[in-house]
Formats: C-alpha cells, sequence, structure tokens
C-alpha cells in the first residue's frame, strides 16, 4: 500500500486528485491492516488466505447472529492490541511522508505497470488473493436446487423404518459429553436412556467438516470439497431426493435462521422438502427461538397422514453465544466447578465454559424429549452433531470454531458424538437392522457418509442401478 501512495499519485495530474488518492489508499490500508491483525489473534490466518466456506459463513450471517459474534470475540485485548498496530502503521506513513524524493515520468510509469500487473496478478489467483475473497463476497449466490433434481430410479426393500428423524446438532464437542465419560453430568437423560438399552452411542464417528454449511453440504450429498469430489456441490444427488422417490414425505425442522445476507445452502435443501419450518424466520432479530421449540413442530409432521415419514432437525444446539442457548433454569455449572479441573483459565474463561456445558445439558433435553415423542412408533432416531467445538482445549484464551493448522483444535472439532434411538416398535419390526447397529457401534466412521445409512434404514437398496449398502454405517 506504502508502494501505491509514493509512486502511483506521481503521474497524477492534479494536485487535489492526488490528495485524495492518499487518502482513499491510507483508508483501505487501515482497513485490510487492522482485519488481518484481528484475524491474525484469533484463527492465526488473513483474511487473503480464508476459504471459500469461512467466507460463506459470513455471507449467511443475519443480524442476530453477528451481534453474539461480535460480543463474543471482539473482546477488549484484541482492540486494544490491533489500535496499537494502526498506531505503529499511522506513525510509519508519516514518518514516510516526510522523505522528500521525486520520480520522472519514465521511472513512474515503470512503477504503475509493476502495480497493474500486479492487479492482473490477484485476479488471475482468486483463491490467494484479497481481491478474490472480496468478489466472493459481492458475488456469492446459491443455486436452487429444485431445478438440479436427477430424477434417480430408486429401489427398495421390504424392511424399512416408518418413521425416520435425523437430528443435526451444532457444535457440540464429543469431549463434554458425560455419554462419553466427561466428569460433568451433561447428559443425563441420555444416559438413562442408554442404561435401558434404547440407545446405542457410538464411540468413533468424526465429523467430514469443521464449520456449518461444509457439514451441512457433506450430509445431504456426500460431497466434500476438495476431497475425491468432482464438479460442484448442487450437481450432486441429493439425500432428500432420493428418500422422496423410494415413498417418504421430507420435512425440515430448524432453529437457525433460512438466510443472511445472501441465500444459503442451508434454506436450498430445506426448498426441497415436503415441508418446511424455520422458526426463527418470523422473529425481530434480537428474539432467538430456543431449541425446545423444535419438539411440536417435530411431533406435527410426525404425525401426519403420511405412511413413510422422514423428518430432518436443525438445531442451533451450542452455537456461540453459548449463554444464549438456554433457558435460565438450565444454568446448572458455574465457573467455581472447574477451579480444580481447569485452574490455568480465568474467570471469565471458566464461566464461558460452564456456558458451553449449560447449553449440552440443555441440549441433552431436547434430544431426549424428541426421541420419547415418537416411542410408540415405528421410528429410528438418529443424532449427529455437524463438527465440534474448541472450548480451551488449544489454547487458555481461545473459544470457538476450530482453528485451521492447529492439531488439537481440528481433533477436537472432527470429534463428535453419534446416537441412534430405536422405539420398542422399530425393534420389533426390524430386528435384522437392530442386530447390525448392536455390531457396529465401535465402527470407525465419517459422517459425510450418513446418507448411505439412512437409505439404509429406509430399505433402499440401489439408485440408478448402484448399490450402497456397504456404505451404510450398519454394515
Amino acid at each position: 500500500m506504502l508502494c501505491y501512495m509514493l509512486a502511483f499519485p506521481a503521474i497524477l495530474p492534479y494536485r487535489w486528485l492526488r490528495r485524495i488518492y492518499k487518502v482513499c489508499v491510507l483508508l483501505l490500508s487501515i482497513a485490510f491492516f487492522s482485519l488481518d491483525m484481528y484475524l491474525l489473534l484469533l484463527y492465526n490466518e488473513t483474511f487473503r488466505t480464508l476459504s471459500p466456506d469461512v467466507i460463506a459463513a459470513v455471507m449467511v450471517t443475519n443480524p442476530t447472529e453477528a451481534g453474539e459474534y461480535i460480543s463474543t470475540y471482539l473482546t477488549f485485548d484484541k482492540i486494544l492490541i490491533v489500535s496499537f498496530f494502526v498506531a505503529l502503521l499511522l506513525v510509519l506513513f508519516f514518518f514516510i511522508r516526510k522523505i522528500s524524493f521525486s520520480l520522472n515520468r519514465i521511472a513512474a510509469g515503470a512503477v504503475f505497470f509493476c502495480i497493474v500487473s500486479s492487479i492482473y496478478v490477484c485476479v488471475n489467483w482468486f483463491s490467494w488473493s484479497v481481491f478474490g475473497n472480496i468478489y466472493l463476497l459481492a458475488t456469492r449466490s446459491c443455486p436452487d436446487l429444485n431445478e438440479y433434481r436427477r430424477n434417480p430410479v430408486v429401489l427398495c426393500g421390504d424392511d424399512r423404518a416408518g418413521n425416520i428423524i435425523f437430528i443435526i446438532g451444532e457444535s457440540f464437542s464429543r469431549k463434554h459429553s458425560s455419554l462419553y465419560g466427561y466428569d460433568k453430568k451433561t447428559n443425563p437423560l441420555l444416559e438413562e436412556m442408554g442404561q435401558n438399552g434404547q440407545l446405542y452411542v457410538f464411540d468413533n464417528v468424526v465429523s467430514a467438516c469443521l464449520t456449518t454449511i461444509p457439514a451441512i453440504k457433506s450430509l445431504m450429498t456426500g460431497y466434500v470439497g476438495g476431497i475425491g469430489t468432482d464438479g460442484e456441490w448442487y450437481e450432486y444427488q441429493t439425500l432428500i431426493e432420493i428418500m422422496q422417490k423410494s415413498g417418504y414425505e421430507v420435512y425440515w425442522a430448524s432453529t437457525p435462521f433460512k438466510y443472511g445476507i445472501h441465500e444459503n445452502e442451508v434454506g436450498r435443501f430445506a426448498d426441497m422438502c415436503n415441508e418446511q419450518l424455520f422458526l426463527n424466520d418470523n422473529k425481530g432479530s434480537r428474539s432467538v427461538s430456543l431449541d425446545e421449540e423444535l419438539i411440536p413442530v417435530v411431533s406435527d409432521f410426525m404425525g401426519k397422514r403420511a405412511e413413510l415419514k422422514f423428518c430432518i432437525v436443525h438445531m442451533m444446539g451450542s452455537h456461540f453465544t453459548y449463554k444464549d442457548r438456554y433457558p435460565d433454569a438450565y444454568a446448572k455449572f458455574v465457573p467455581e466447578d472447574y477451579e480444580k479441573t481447569h485452574p490455568q483459565l480465568s474467570y471469565e474463561n471458566r464461566k464461558n465454559l460452564s456456558e458451553y456445558d449449560n447449553s449440552i445439558l440443555y441440549n441433552d433435553s431436547v434430544v431426549y424429549a424428541i426421541m420419547k415423542g415418537v416411542e410408540n412408533s415405528d421410528a429410528l432416531v438418529i443424532y449427529l452433531s455437524d463438527h465440534g467445538q474448541d472450548v480451551y482445549d488449544s489454547s487458555d484464551d481461545f473459544a470457538g470454531h476450530p482453528k485451521k493448522g492447529n492439531e488439537v483444535s481440528e481433533r477436537v472439532g472432527h470429534e463428535i458424538p453419534f446416537m441412534v434411538y430405536a422405539t420398542s416398535k422399530f425393534c420389533e419390526k426390524h430386528p435384522s437392522i437392530i442386530g447390525r447397529i448392536e455390531k457396529t457401534v465401535n465402527k470407525p466412521y465419517r459422517t459425510d457418509s450418513i446418507m448411505y445409512t439412512i437409505m439404509d434404514v429406509a430399505g433402499v437398496f440401489a439408485v440408478n442401478g448402484i448399490h450402497y449398502k456397504h456404505k451404510s454405517l450398519f454394515h
């Protein structure tokens, strides 16, 4: 930026134009410098290196989520550090302004040529440039998936569940579940259900992705960008269409918002369903529904006349800000509970940790209620989280989405809970499926193949002549 400021004005014809140019470049320099410093402090990345998936997350953020993000991550210490370095930048700028030198027109033209060449390189290397990310922010759009329906030929057997509920949690790290040995009782109701033999807890399932939108795409299509996949995500066969073609009515119930600044993939998948309901879409920007409001919605969907029903439930779960994810009645854990186990954390960070565990405790009650709501029907309920959360695992001062390139942070981000609830009627009607479930609770599995597991339970054994049962978790 300093090079632009010092060299390019030499070929501008008017002094006032040169001044305007310098002010604009200075303001841009400060803006980009502040943004990069903040991202380095938080994620060890700059705006230039952010992935398209992170940019996509920015585009689907609504005012409520933006406010929660600011209150969580735009802390005083980060503002102070960024302000300090911005001040150094300004001192450097004003110091360089005192240096007097001149360029003849040939030298100025040569510098101008270099500048234009550098812009050309940036434009042609979008994924590696600031300009590319700005372009993504400005032009990102999401295709209508109904226009990409593939009309598959689906072959089904007779052994199929009457009702399937697929619950997608949010930011639930397996490490914080008492179902998996955590020392805080964050899943008392589901633990009780497991002890009664009604719940199967899988201990070796990992998420394919570390952020919500890529995770949803992988769950609904099997697409994981850059990992053995070709083409665009919206060109892939969707689980929703397969279920519809196999005779199921498909419903979508969601606590997270449908849209942000732009349409997002979650909303596009929901648009493919027979019915959908986003609880927060008709509310004010400061009013956010809690996940318990999903319980009657799921009950209503499951009470429809359709013989075969598939309901996708997308929860707010433990999305930050953690304290906003549960009612006061679930504020069981307090900072003092972590003094012995996490003495290195500050009081505020122990408070944040306790609020995260409280959100898991509340999540336990909602998932339990949804499961119990179908206990008298032929139903199977599958629960998983879209990804985990780094809650002071990689460092003593960070909680949030896993940090790219940090081994500890990425590991806890991939480690998620996975559980299956089978009603008594389901067990009676489908003993062979139950037998396979019992044998695979320790099987290593990654969530981008979950669609094949759901197809298996739905009795789908071939799509367009291709058999997929071997990809099911239960095989």
